[in-house]
């Protein structure tokens, strides 16, 4: 039972710290990235204000709600695997992937379409509009990743879960130092970078649930 434990932690372990140290990482290359765009030490602290403090917050709200969802199915999975029922494990992620799909989508718009007015409501400040909509398709990508990360997990892949994270924060720390360094984009490379790191880190949840079998 040890050896089990120990198995299914260690990956969690990893993933939490690695995900802890590159959050740092990318808050300080997000810093310097501007400051290399040409900006001035006010204005850069002003974008990454306005971009981390109005824009990932309302971005964060539907992603976060939206998390649930694959906690929730963990446990009927996880039950299914028990048994060795595959056709349930299906079953239940084709319902899950579905429902996690359309309510992905429809944040995901919902956002995109009335970012201005979410913003205007919360902070009484639209200045980091396009930041969030250029983010808003992360909301479904986020969602769809969050959901396959939680069938690997329940089948005791916690290390593939563990491996495409590390992909999104490798991709979020590269778009950090080469697209926000650019002075045409600035801090819209981290929205970019965005959407680009967990797009890849879905697909790469799928392709892994497509070669997963029940652990015996």
């Amino acid at each position: 039972y040890t050896k089990v434990i120990a198995q299914t932690a260690m990956p969690v372990i990893l993933m939490a710290i690695t995900t802890s140290a590159i959050s740092v990482i990318d808050t300080s290359l997000i810093r310097t990235g501007l400051l290399r765009a040409g900006l001035s030490d006010g204005e850069a602290r002003y974008l990454y204000g306005a971009y981390s403090g109005y824009a990932m917050t309302v971005l964060n709200l539907p992603a976060g709600l939206l998390a649930t969802l694959g906690v929730s199915i963990i446990p009927a999975i996880s039950g299914a695997v028990a048994i060795g029922n595959s056709e349930r494990v299906k079953k239940l992620t084709r319902n899950g992937v579905g429902i996690c799909c359309i309510c992905g989508l429809l944040a995901s718009a919902s956002v995109a379409v009335f970012g201005d007015l979410m913003l205007e409501i919360l902070f009484q400040n639209t200045a980091s509009s396009l930041m969030l909509k250029m983010a808003s398709p992360s909301i479904f990508f986020i969602c769809m990743m969050q959901l396959s990360g939680s069938v690997l997990q329940a089948m005791g892949y916690t290390g593939r879960v563990f491996i495409s994270s590390l992909v999104v924060g490798i991709i979020k720390l590269l778009s950090a130092i080469f697209l926000i360094s650019t002075p045409e984009i600035n801090i819209y490379g981290a929205a970019i970078g965005s959407d680009v790191a967990f797009m890849t880190g879905m697909i790469m949840n799928f392709i892994f649930l497509s070669r997963t079998s029940i652990k015996h």
